[in-house]
């Protein structure tokens, strides 16, 4: 952490007088990056996302529930949906 002290403060002496800079969001990034590439290159290579699963997300996801049940209800169809077992 790194402390600049704030333009127009005469007094230096007091804690307000600094403005702290931390680089943390810049670790927290660089952490993200480690931990999304070692997920990629260890965890998908051991556990790979199954062939049949329809979506990559939680944001597709429901958007692809939803758009199987409108197709079957236009349809006049039963429709069901179950989760795989890992």
């Amino acid at each position: 952490m790194t402390f600049i002290p704030k333009p127009g403060r005469a007094n230096c002496t007091v804690a307000k007088a600094y403005c702290p800079i931390i680089l943390l969001s810049f670790m927290l990034k660089i952490m993200e990056i480690l931990v999304d590439r070692d997920i990629r290159d260890k965890i998908f290579r051991i556990y790979p996302i199954h062939a049949n699963q329809p979506w990559k997300s939680t944001e597709t996801a429901p958007h692809h529930i939803i758009e199987h049940i409108a197709e079957a209800v236009e349809q006049r169809d039963n429709t069901h949906w179950s989760f795989p077992r890992y």
